[in-house]
């Protein structure tokens, strides 16, 4: 819901979180008036919420997009101007942020292996 609110009423939004977010992205739809920061929490191992993307475990008609390609979208809705960056933050913990971006609008995304938000 988040994300739908963020396309939707970005004048009214400061920033979006999202913890094993399902996300209907792409959205040719969404064009927020003012870059918005995002942050995403998700698992690895999610089967409701696929990290790499496709049908979910509850529902093989709809498939979610990777979240890698959720972030990537939102990084170029807010004209992130760096590449992003990778890091491990823990044995089990990555984190990909796009920095640089209009209206310091970054995207940042947290990986947890073998957990399930």
């Amino acid at each position: 819901m988040s994300d739908l609110l963020a396309c939707e009423f970005s004048n009214r939004i400061a920033a979006i979180g999202g913890v094993a977010g399902a996300y209907a992205q792409p959205r040719e739809d969404c064009h927020p008036s003012r870059p918005v920061p995002v942050i995403g929490f998700h698992g690895l191992d999610d089967q409701i919420v696929p990290y790499l993307g496709g049908p979910s475990s509850r529902d093989d008609e709809f498939a979610f997009p990777a979240i890698e390609d959720w972030a990537a979208n939102w990084a170029e809705r807010n004209t992130c101007t760096n590449p992003p960056q990778k890091n491990r933050l823990t044995g089990e913990i990555d984190r990909t942020s796009y920095k640089s971006c209009e209206g310091n609008a970054d995207v940042i995304t947290s990986r947890y292996e073998g957990i399930i938000l």
